[in-house]
């Protein structure tokens, strides 16, 4: 029979459904997420230097929470820049948005930006748990390709390869499965044989303790990482973990405030004035995509405002979701840029991201 293949990247809306009902996860560590934000710069061209990239760790984190910067530039005297924040993070204070804001204050990228002009901002949320959060792959009438089963390497934060790379091995299993005379509904073996012999697995298996290393801090992650220049993974050990992103925010009371900069409106935006560079647009008289779950109604004032502050008003990226002083939650769902934070990092997972009508949501350009 045919095969579905569903390559819809991280936290894909049809890929989380199968796996839940399907129990792919099963004996599996939960997933890891991280959220990058990203925004596209227009610099002087006396700065631009195409090509060049830098990758960075430590500021404006704290040595306790992973994440890291990224600087890429382009040709047209453009430059992609953006930080990623692992959303494990605990202090519920966090803003991922203003962790770039504050990242940009840094001299060498104040330099870099001074007298230039924004002209692109979004955000993606990025699967990175790696080997040990892999999912089953085959699920009865379809499989799992590239993101949405997480084949990431974090060490190089890179994926396209293994996305192509699957892609082909499930477009191949499935021709051999239809060729073989499989009945609607088959659970490819092929593929998930063909997955496990393949360099995608040899390459995720060999980096499989390096983003779990950093769990202690910044330090014991980088002194992890020069050992692995000697172990090439090889190492018989394999560390896991029981939380999700989710379960290791802590409350409030238990948090410190994080000191951000007041927008300057020049170098440092307010959320607010970034909006209009995603092109985001959803028809104004839809139904919300952004659905709180049935029976978790009293969750978000109740828990998440009563126990946590609210975390969702400051990790969306796109200012979807507001609370008032009395912790009565207004979804905008109008402003909502798919990065799928909200399934994944709101207290005991009340938001359910469903698919808004009509194909609205972010109109990225140069991003």
């Amino acid at each position: 029979g045919r095969q579905i293949i569903l390559a819809e990247g991280a936290r894909g809306s049809l890929s989380l459904e199968v796996a839940n009902r399907y129990n792919l996860s099963a004996g599996r560590c939960p997933p890891k997420f991280s959220l990058g934000v990203k925004e596209v710069w227009k610099v002087d061209p006396e700065v631009s230097r195409p090509g060049h990239v830098t990758h960075t760790v430590g500021f404006p984190m704290d040595y306790m929470t992973y994440g890291g910067g990224f600087i890429y530039h382009m040709k047209d005297n453009l430059v992609h820049l953006g930080f990623v924040t692992g959303l494990g993070y605990t202090n519920t204070n966090r803003s991922p948005y203003m962790e770039l804001q504050k990242y940009k204050t840094h001299e060498m990228l104040r330099g870099l930006l001074d007298g230039g002009k924004c002209v692109g901002y979004g955000a993606r949320v990025i699967n990175c748990g790696g080997y040990q959060a892999l999912p089953s792959v085959a699920f009865p009438g379809g499989m799992l390709v590239g993101d949405a089963a997480g084949f990431l390497n974090v060490l190089k934060i890179k994926g396209t390869h293994t996305a192509m790379k699957t892609g082909m091995l499930a477009a191949e299993a499935a021709v051999a499965d239809i060729n073989d005379g499989a009945q609607p509904g088959h659970v490819s073996s092929k593929y998930e044989h063909a997955v496990k012999d393949s360099w995608v697995h040899k390459e995720l298996y060999g980096v499989r303790n390096i983003h779990p290393a950093f769990k202690t801090g910044l330090f014991s992650g980088l002194g992890y990482g020069a050992f692995w220049l000697l172990s090439k993974g090889r190492e018989p050990w394999t560390f896991k973990w029981s939380k999700d992103d989710a379960a290791r925010t802590r409350k409030q009371a238990k948090c410190k405030e994080v000191a951000y900069p007041k927008p300057d409106g020049k170098l440092t935006f307010d959320l607010t004035d970034q909006l209009p560079l995603t092109g985001v647009d959803h028809e104004a008289d839809q139904p919300s995509h952004l659905k709180i779950k049935p029976g978790m109604e009293k969750v978000p004032k109740e828990v998440s405002f009563a126990q946590y502050g609210g975390p969702e008003q400051r990790f969306c990226p796109a200012k979807v979701y507001e609370y008032d002083d009395k912790g009565n939650l207004t979804i905008n769902a109008q402003n909502c840029i798919h990065c799928k934070t909200c399934s994944i990092k709101t207290p005991g997972h009340f938001i359910q991201w469903t698919v808004p009508e009509g194909g609205g949501g972010p109109q990225y350009g140069s991003m």
